[in-house]
């Protein structure tokens, strides 16, 4: 099944997300190499296109009636395709430019919300005793709160742009987001692997 395969996938491309963003964490960009830093944008925009493979292989496989679903999944898939456009240096001065940071941030707000979409359509769904349910509710809540981190982040990017002076962020939001992320990375591995195991897809969404 090409859905168990981009499945699989995701998986392996998740789990690289959490090295890169560990790596950006305890190495700062001047400590890396050009060499390096080639090589780990190279391979974290593979793992990121695993979102884009996964999406186009549900709405292939599964092919669900529910309209809310199918543009989830179609919007996952162009806004996950503008983060990494966004990630390229194909725009000239706008690679490193407040066009870049627009483009790059207003594309991943708006990917999570794509993805929330995704979880609460497919949730509901989902019988009251399935095993994905859990991890879908659960990642549900962790992309919720990547998408108000968003629009703080989005809401100091305004004011910005139109003071002209930057507000350093609230002391809370880093070490938030951090958890924010490692809790959403946690429950798409576990959402992940159990929807892996499932036999019938289809089932899911034509009940």
């Amino acid at each position: 099944m090409v859905l168990r395969s981009a499945t699989l996938t995701l998986i392996v491309g998740t789990c690289y997300t959490i090295m890169h963003k560990a790596l950006q964490a305890f190495v700062p960009s001047r400590s890396r190499s050009a060499g390096m830093s080639a090589v780990t944008t190279g391979l974290w925009i593979a793992a990121t296109l695993a979102l884009v493979y996964f999406a186009g292989a549900f709405l292939k496989e599964v092919r669900p009636q529910d309209r809310v679903l199918q543009c989830s999944l179609v919007a996952i898939m162009v806004f996950t395709s503008v983060v990494i456009l966004a990630k390229l240096p194909v725009a000239g001065a706008l690679a490193t430019g407040i066009g870049h940071r627009l483009a790059f941030g207003g594309a991943s707000t708006l990917n999570a919300v794509a993805l929330l979409v995704f979880a609460i359509s497919l949730a509901r769904h989902l019988p009251a005793g399935s095993s994905i349910l859990a991890p879908l509710r659960l990642l549900a809540w962790g992309l919720g709160l990547t998408v108000l981190l968003g629009l703080a982040a989005s809401g100091y990017m305004v004011i910005y742009l139109t003071t002209g002076r930057g507000i350093a962020p609230l002391p809370f939001l880093q070490p938030l987001a951090i958890l924010s992320f490692i809790f959403t990375s946690a429950m798409t591995l576990w959402f992940l692997a159990r929807f892996r195991r499932i036999d019938n897809y289809a089932a899911l969404v034509h009940r």
